[in-house]
């Protein structure tokens, strides 16, 4: 197994021509999926605030007043998502990846706003995960070339419990 992080479009394109097996992405239901390939749903997850050790909201309407906000989100809704956490008194600081958002949130000494699974995946123990004061709402979605292979087909049910996420309504297909 060889392993590709990129953008989702282009990992959606490189599955449509044949050169990579499968791709896990958010943006399956924002863009046009090629012809050649198929998008099936595997887990659903939420935004998440993990914060640092020290650091405390504002009570209230806008419990990130005057603070910085680092923001990280895997679909096209980051500046949407900016605007909102602005309007709850935020500086929204953008994070190119999960980790980076985490990263920068730990130096910064400020609350960081991403998907509930990835800030479960670096929470340090003396940090918190909670809500997102902010809805936010994404499907992780399994993008392989028609037909789905029946090895990704035979495990891919489990995926969303093994990663702590809710599966799908619906379920697989």
């Amino acid at each position: 197994m060889h392993q590709v992080t990129d953008h989702g479009d282009r990992l959606v394109e490189w599955v449509g021509e044949g050169s990579l097996d499968a791709a896990f992405v958010t943006v399956a239901n924002q863009m046009r999926l090629p012809v050649t390939a198929v998008a099936s749903p595997v887990a659903v997850d939420r935004l998440a605030l993990l914060t640092p050790p020290g650091v405390r909201l504002a009570p209230g309407r806008r419990p990130f007043a005057d603070l910085d906000v680092v923001a990280h989100s895997y679909d096209t809704s980051a500046d949407a998502l900016h605007r909102r956490l602005s309007a709850l008194g935020a500086r929204p600081r953008p994070a190119a990846t999960g980790e980076t958002a985490v990263r920068m949130g730990r130096l910064l000494g400020c609350p960081v706003v991403l998907p509930r699974g990835l800030a479960l995946a670096y929470a340090a123990p003396d940090e918190q995960v909670a809500p997102a004061p902010v809805p936010g709402r994404f499907t992780l979605f399994l993008v392989t070339r028609r037909p789905v292979p029946a090895a990704l087909a035979a495990v891919v049910d489990e995926l969303a419990d093994r990663l702590g996420l809710q599966r799908p309504s619906g379920g697989w297909p």
